[in-house]
């Protein structure tokens, strides 16, 4: 029993690497911001808390991970359809993950009466100054 556990366990890690892509410092740093989000939203909103918005907040980070997980199979395809664009397209995805996950620890830590360092600021303004440029977009 204990090894098809084992087995279990290993082949599902597996998946989940591959479907990842690897991984990297820019996963890494998203898991950990996820856990620290999650945890600064839940203290932030101790008086409002419900088991619903816990369940959706947690919905909402799986999403994310399906998201970055799809830039990576669109990177595989169009790998293997000649494109190589290296991996900027699931490293795009995350710092842009990694980026709201900063900005939702910003708003929890103003709620508990604390804000963001200024240089931390600093260095987010031009996370997304670097995002924006890179991709056309426009995050605020």
């Amino acid at each position: 029993m204990e090894q098809i556990e084992r087995v279990v366990i290993l082949s599902v890690s597996s998946f989940i690497t591959y479907f990842l892509g690897g991984w990297s410092i820019l996963l890494t740093a998203l898991i950990t911001l996820n856990a620290l989000d999650y945890a600064t939203g839940l203290t932030a909103n101790w008086r409002k808390r419900s088991s619903y918005k816990a369940f959706r907040g947690g919905i909402k980070k799986g999403i994310m991970w399906m998201w970055v997980g799809v830039s990576n199979l669109i990177y595989l395809i169009l790998l293997e359809l000649g494109y190589d664009a290296g991996e900027v397209l699931p490293n795009f995805v995350t710092l842009y993950f990694i980026i709201l996950e900063i900005i939702s620890l910003e708003e929890n830590s103003k709620k508990l009466g604390l804000d963001m360092p200024t240089p931390l600021s600093f260095f987010v303004e031009k996370l997304k100054e670097i995002f924006n440029k890179s991709t056309g977009g426009n995050m605020k």
